[in-house]
């Protein structure tokens, strides 16, 4: 709960969704994950927070991101564990290794697109890793709107 404190102050989703990867991989107890965000609301221009990975392994997957046609990002929203989703193909087409991920999700029309992925990395999930990632998720659409909101009055 003290972590996702910090998440109020990131007014711009530069700092948003790092922040929040590093919040959700240490509620997780896990080393690897990677946040994909829209820098904006206007602009398209995907950009990527890694954790983790490996240099190699960094840049196929910021590659990946900068490639992708909009279809990494399918705005379920919320939070869920996915394993045959077009993320996890796409990490398994550049060499990485994934079994499944925990996904935080943002889904409203009004903030940019994102989302917080974490990898299993040989410990499974479990009920309590999707309450925390819940009471995290819980935070970010406080923060995102914080962002939103204060991006908007930035742009009038």
């Amino acid at each position: 709960m003290e972590g996702c404190q910090a998440l109020a102050g990131c007014l711009e989703f530069d700092q948003l969704y790092p922040e929040l990867l590093d919040l959700l991989l240490a509620a997780l107890g896990r080393t690897r994950g990677l946040a994909l965000f829209s820098r904006d609301s206007v602009s398209k221009d995907m950009a990527v927070a890694l954790r983790g990975f490996s240099e190699g392994d960094s840049s196929q997957i910021s590659q990946l991101v900068v490639a992708d046609d909009g279809t990494i990002m399918p705005g379920k929203g919320g939070v869920h564990i996915q394993s045959q989703d077009p993320l996890c193909e796409a990490l398994r087409m550049q060499g990485i290794d994934v079994e499944s991920v925990l996904v935080i999700e943002s889904s409203r029309t009004s903030e940019p697109a994102g989302l917080v992925a974490v990898l299993q990395d040989g410990l499974p999930f479990g009920e309590g890793d999707l309450e925390r990632a819940a009471i995290v998720s819980r935070h970010a659409r406080i923060a995102l709107e914080n962002a939103t909101v204060y991006a908007s009055a930035k742009e009038h």
